[in-house]
Formats: C-alpha cells, structure tokens, sequence
C-alpha cells in the first residue's frame, strides 16, 4: 500500500508539474530560449539571406527576446526542410523553417520525396514572393497575351524541369497561349541574351531583372510584359494579366492558381504542425512587427534583396488551404500539363 500510495503522489506531482507547464503565459516562454531557424538551401543563397534578415530582426518584437540560431539543411530542392519540420522538429515554438517556394505545388503533383502537408504546417509569414514576367521583344508584333493566342512567338527557357520553361507550357495547354519553346539556354541570363540578339522573341525576366537591373529595358519601350506568374495583378504593372485569370475554364483556372504558388509563397517561414496557438501567434506578430520595421527595409537594401512584400502568415495559411481546394480530376491534369 505504501508503494501504492507513492506511485499515485508521484503521478499526482507529474501531473501538477505538467499543468503548470502548460499554464507557463506564452509571454514568459521564450526567455532564455533559443529558435532554431532551419533554412532548406546553402549558406549566401538567397533564401538563406531573407532568413538571416529575419534571425536579426524578429527576436527584437518576441516577448523574452530568445535567440535565433540558423542552421542550414540543404536537399531535396528544398524539401528536407518542410520535411524536417512535419516529421522531427520540437513543436513547442522553437523551431522554424524557410523551404522551397514549391511546397504546395510539389505536394499536389504527388512528389513521392513529401513527407508534410504544407496546410499543417503553421505559417508565421512571407518575406517576399518571386515574381516573374513573360516579356516580348519590341520587335515581336505582339503587345498583349491576347495577341499571344493568335500568333506564335519563340521564347526562350532554361530547362524543360525549370519554371521559365513550365510555366509558358501550362498558358499554352490551359490559356491558349501559342509559345514556341526553345530550351537550353545556360541560366535566366542566357536566356535574356538570346532575347537581346534577337534569337528569340519572348523571355521571361523577375522583378530584379526588369526593375532593377534592366529599368531602361521597360521604360524605352524594348520589352512588353505580356503576363505575370503571381495570383493577381502586380500593382506596379496594373494592365498586365496575372497568370490565374488568363485560364480557359474554372477548373484551368485553379489549376493555374496552384502554379501561382510558387510565385506567391516566395521567400516564408513556418512553424511545424501542433506548435500550441498562442505561440504560433507570438510568432506572427513578431514578424509583422518585424516588416513593418523601416530598418530591415534598410537590411533589405544593404544586402542587395529588393523583393519585399510581406504577408502575414494568417492570410498566408488561407492561400495555400485555397490553393490546394482542388478537385482529384483537376490534379490529374494539372500534372498532366507540366509533363
């Protein structure tokens, strides 16, 4: 009975302790803590850059100012990181992870190296999405996308596996587009060369190309943006379509909003699955507060990373669960077009 009774005081004490543990206020959990930030590509690689800019800033807007100490997990395109999180990594809030922009369209297309669900994992926000355009050359007697559905136009692409290649493919199978797509090209510079010599007469440039590197490019008139790769309209560009609203029916549509994707997670971090929901939100506010901060603007601008439209990670949580509504029939297809 003795050995009985200090069984159930034990018991009784883990249980109190447990409690307490899980009543300690979210506010007081991260001091002294440190935030493993797990980045899924090498060290200088642009991923790695916007997530050190966050390791330096965020900690100053969480309650206990932890510590972030990056780590990077380079592998599988970026997916050892998504599948770290879901699988391995602590879910108590000290654990976060910048992955691949292609999380939610890998898992749709059934990519047998996922190991998550990119709807459980908890999105703390975007730092930046990768916005691409098609352009044409001033000399292609093409000025708009429409003008695309009735005329061919050669366009030049890296490799049949890479976006400047997949993404005309998916407008000419669901948008009606007439791309001829010439791949081989040794990089997006390569590319844009051959669109500079007049090899070709379509390209496809980011934001950093034709707003940064070639502005002279856009604003005399030599390139034409016929589309963009995001899920709405670039405010900069209003009378340039977004890749979502040029597909034929509802379901092309959708399926064009899933290659949207890409562009739109861009550069974000997540927490895994389960972390408890008041730190989840400690997490997002923090960098909120962090991207409304006019000195990591000044970050941005001093490491040479010009993207930076922010999305909170509520409203980032509520794209990826829309984008992923897709019928089965619907997924057929969308890996259909990309073969």
């Amino acid at each position: 009975m003795r050995y009985l009774a200090s069984c159930l005081t034990a018991v009784g004490l883990w249980t109190a302790a447990s409690s307490l543990a899980s009543a300690q206020p979210a506010d007081a959990f991260y001091t002294g803590k440190q935030i493993g930030l797990y980045v899924g590509f090498a060290a200088g690689e642009t991923y790695d850059l916007y997530a050190r800019v966050a390791a330096t800033y965020m900690p100053r807007y969480i309650p206990g100012h932890p510590t972030f100490v990056p780590y990077n997990m380079p592998g599988v395109g970026g997916l050892k990181v998504a599948n770290f999180l879901a699988q391995q990594a602590p879910k108590d809030g000290t654990a976060i992870g910048m992955s691949t922009q292609s999380l939610a369209l890998e898992q749709a297309l059934k990519n047998p190296a996922v190991q998550y669900d990119v709807r459980t994992l908890n999105w703390i926000g975007r730092m930046a999405p990768i916005i691409q355009f098609v352009v044409a050359s001033q000399d292609a007697k093409v000025k708009t996308f429409d003008d695309v559905k009735r005329r061919e136009v050669i366009l030049s692409a890296t490799s049949p596996s890479g976006m400047t290649y997949v993404i005309p493919q998916v407008l000419n199978r669901l948008a009606g587009a007439r791309f001829k797509i010439i791949s081989g090209y040794n990089g997006s510079s390569g590319a844009l060369l051959a669109l500079e010599r007049g090899e070709v007469q379509a390209a496809t440039m980011t934001f950093t190309n034709l707003f940064v590197e070639k502005p002279e490019w856009l604003s005399s008139g030599k390139v034409i943006p016929l589309i963009s790769n995001i899920d709405r309209r670039y405010n900069r560009l209003p009378n340039v379509p977004s890749l979502v609203e040029v597909g034929l029916t509802a379901e092309d549509r959708k399926i064009l909003l899933l290659y949207s994707s890409v562009a739109t997670l861009g550069r974000s971090l997540a927490a895994p699955p389960g972390v408890p929901k008041d730190r989840v939100e400690i997490l997002r506010t923090a960098f909120d507060k962090m991207a409304a901060d006019p000195e990591v603007r000044q970050e941005f601008r001093k490491r040479n990373l010009l993207e930076f439209d922010p999305l909170s990670g509520g409203a980032l949580q509520s794209l990826i669960a829309d984008t992923l509504d897709i019928p089965a029939d619907a997924l057929v297809k969308a890996a259909e077009v990309r073969q």
